[in-house]
């Protein structure tokens, strides 16, 4: 049996090293919990059926083999762990997972379901819901606008030191971006920076 915390470095190696950051692993933060919806998404489109149980801990090999109801709370740091887990099965870089992100919400936000609301609220009127939104799929971390004006915004993103790493911000980054692409938004762009250990700041611009 895997150790809960155990991950093979060779197999895994970027799940390695976030729960190795961690202070506590696996059990970090137990107050930051995600929607399981997230995380049935994430295996929809990249499902991990090939994924090496003596690799990986059993907390995480029972959520990619028994993903719970999408309205299911779980902890953020299991979700989060196994988009590395895709991450390190399919992709080679961070640059290859940002565009595949983007180009997969692009193609969700340009869908029946949301393509008409979202062109109609434009891109202002978008941003000011994303709070809103955020905490319907997040608890214990938040996604808040600080100001937003015709053509540019900045965004403040709230977790606890070391829950987000680079690819899950890659992976936030091009939702946004998809999101304002879909509401109108041309010549996107959208900057990371890093605030302090919890916080960073995303400024967005477009025309």
């Amino acid at each position: 049996m895997t150790p809960l915390d155990a991950i093979a470095p060779d197999v895994y190696p970027t799940v390695a090293r976030y729960l190795e950051a961690l202070p506590r692993g696996l059990a970090s933060y137990p107050e930051c919990v995600n929607k399981a919806s997230l995380l049935r998404s994430a295996l929809d489109v990249h499902p991990l059926h090939g994924a090496r149980p003596s690799a990986l801990p059993s907390a995480l090999l029972e959520l990619i083999r028994r993903p719970p109801l999408v309205s299911t709370w779980i902890p953020a740091v299991h979700d989060l762990a196994i988009k590395l887990v895709i991450f390190d099965a399919h992709f080679g870089s961070i640059d290859a997972f940002e565009r595949f992100a983007y180009d997969a919400q692009l193609a969700l936000f340009d869908g029946p379901l949301y393509r008409f609301s979202m062109r109609r609220l434009g891109p202002q009127r978008l941003l000011r819901r994303v709070p809103t939104r955020w905490r319907h799929f997040h608890r214990g971390t938040t996604l808040t606008l600080e100001r937003v004006e015709p053509g540019r915004a900045a965004l403040l993103h709230d977790a606890p030191a070391g829950l987000y790493g680079e690819v899950a911000f890659a992976g936030l980054s091009a939702g946004l971006r998809a999101a304002l692409a879909t509401a109108g938004a041309r010549e996107s762009s959208l900057e990371r920076v890093r605030v302090d250990a919890r916080r960073s700041r995303f400024h967005a611009s477009w025309r």
